[in-house]
């Protein structure tokens, strides 16, 4: 768990793939990383919320439906806030 959240769980986890490690101070390598944070975030509001609505497995149907429900004005800002760092 602890390796998991040094990799992932940081403000630029482009870097920590194997290669780009030793790209971080060019504006390049930095536009990339932004580049990448952005299609995370995309990528994680498509799977995780988009994909789920309209076919949410059986088992978790509820489950899915109240967590969004309950939690749509966090996500909301959060999404909001996505966009405005853009």
């Amino acid at each position: 768990l602890l390796s998991i959240q040094s990799i992932i769980f940081q403000s630029q986890p482009y870097f920590n793939q194997l290669g780009y490690q030793r790209t971080r101070p060019t504006a390049t390598a930095t536009d990339q990383s932004l580049q990448y944070f952005v299609y995370v975030r995309q990528a994680t509001v498509r799977s995780a919320i988009i994909q789920q609505l309209p076919n949410p497995s059986i088992c978790f149907y509820h489950i899915i439906r109240q967590h969004l429900f309950l939690k749509r004005n966090e996500i909301i800002y959060q999404c909001q806030s996505w966009i405005e760092q853009l």
